[in-house]
């Protein structure tokens, strides 16, 4: 038994595979949970649809949607990160169903957010046991399964696989060897092209984290390779933020108007749940991690 658990802790395959196999099985609910009753299911299915009529009439780049809203389009690519489109619509093409599509690019979100947190723990502790553990949790935390199933929040999930590179590349750059610096470009260019405000959370964190290892932090050769760092982000994803910052100063949008979206200052803070609720089912009022299923007949949705 001691052979065995210490061939464990030392086998990294062994500990990918059953990622991996943990990852699938936590996915088993997409087989009959109905992306149309999440609260953000439908609109995901429809940028898809919405992608497929831009690709027929041969527009580029997708920014409107055209058809949409009565004929008048819609600049739904322009607003929402591309990355959840072009994946999911590409997966949705090869098995004839955007809504499997959606589904299958989830399951896939959820086994590599678990992979790429295993390897950032792995950096940060060279323990390769815990950095399992630290994986599964990352999975199969209450609050990352209620985005997935209940609110199938697409670039929030999606926004779990970059997290931890943007860590493991500024770990690695203040007290590693300094070779996987260039994982903040990867992580932060993937967030920013799925989730703008995770992308604001995850900046503020590695902020304060910088200003907790400023001795570290504040070295030629780092300062150097973060401009390079930022000098990447902000060139990959300039073909998403300029269209983006154009759209916005040609008119008023609902999308940035506080009062319509409910993101006002005191709107949020009335909102805003107690930390409790990340972890417990707090039933009205709060987060639910009761996973809904439906009756309909339609199961491609």
């Amino acid at each position: 038994m001691k052979k065995l658990m210490q061939k464990f802790k030392e086998k990294t395959w062994l500990h990918y595979l059953l990622i991996v196999i943990i990852g699938l099985l936590v996915s088993i609910p997409f087989i009959w949970v109905q992306l149309v009753d999440a609260d953000d299911g439908i609109i995901h299915i429809l940028r898809l649809i919405g992608q497929g009529v831009s690709f027929k009439n041969g527009k580029f780049p997708f920014l409107i949607t055209p058809f949409f809203m009565k004929n008048f389009g819609y600049s739904m690519v322009v607003f929402y990160p591309p990355l959840v489109t072009y994946i999911p619509y590409l997966i949705g093409i090869l098995s004839k169903s955007f809504a499997i599509g959606n589904k299958m690019f989830a399951s896939l979100t959820i086994v590599l957010s678990g992979i790429f947190m295993y390897n950032f723990v792995n950096e940060v502790t060279k323990n390769k046991g815990m950095s399992f553990l630290s994986a599964i949790i990352y999975m199969v935390a209450p609050y990352h399964l209620e985005v997935l199933f209940n609110r199938y929040a697409m670039g929030e999930f999606s926004a779990y696989l970059f997290v931890p590179l943007v860590f493991q590349g500024l770990y690695n750059l203040l007290h590693g060897d300094k070779k996987k610096h260039f994982y903040i470009t990867i992580g932060a260019v993937g967030l920013i092209l799925t989730h703008l405000i995770t992308t604001v959370y995850v900046a503020l964190f590695c902020l304060i984290y910088c200003i907790f290892n400023f001795k570290s932090f504040f070295k030629k050769e780092v300062i150097q390779k973060c401009i390079i760092n930022v000098i990447f982000i902000v060139l990959i994803c300039t073909f998403f933020i300029l269209p983006m910052l154009e759209f916005k100063s040609q008119a008023l949008y609902t999308i940035f108007v506080p009062e319509k979206m409910a993101t006002s200052g005191a709107l949020v803070q009335t909102k805003t749940i107690n930390i409790l609720q990340f972890i417990k089912d707090m039933e009205e009022g709060g987060v639910s991690f009761v996973i809904r299923c439906s009756n309909s007949s339609y199961a491609i949705y």
